[in-house]
């Protein structure tokens, strides 16, 4: 069965928020995306649950931002509505953690 995505679903950071893959799980996001393309020719997606939890590594700076909505659960949904938060949210954490990592 061909597959052309392999997803990596929301738990892959340590505390939701981190924007940071779990290196016990994931040391090397470029020698995973390597392999999976050269094993099954397929692209690695990695999600995100829309949550940062207070204990994460991104939680104050989200929040001083305000990036931050609804702290029901223990922690606080992540408001992309702002370009701001999406462009800083792109900028400083999925992309140099995850995209350009493979």
């Amino acid at each position: 069965l061909p597959v052309g995505v392999l997803v990596i679903d929301y738990k892959n950071q340590v505390h939701d928020g981190d924007f940071a893959p779990n290196p016990a799980c994931y040391p090397s996001i470029r020698a995973l995306s390597d392999g999976v393309r050269a094993k099954i020719n397929a692209t690695t997606v990695f999600s995100f649950w829309p949550e940062a939890k207070t204990s994460s590594a991104e939680f104050a700076t989200l929040n001083a931002s305000g990036c931050l909505i609804n702290a029901d659960l223990g922690g606080s949904a992540i408001d992309p509505t702002p370009p701001r938060c999406r462009e800083m949210i792109w900028t400083s954490f999925l992309r140099p953690r995850y995209y350009e990592q493979g």
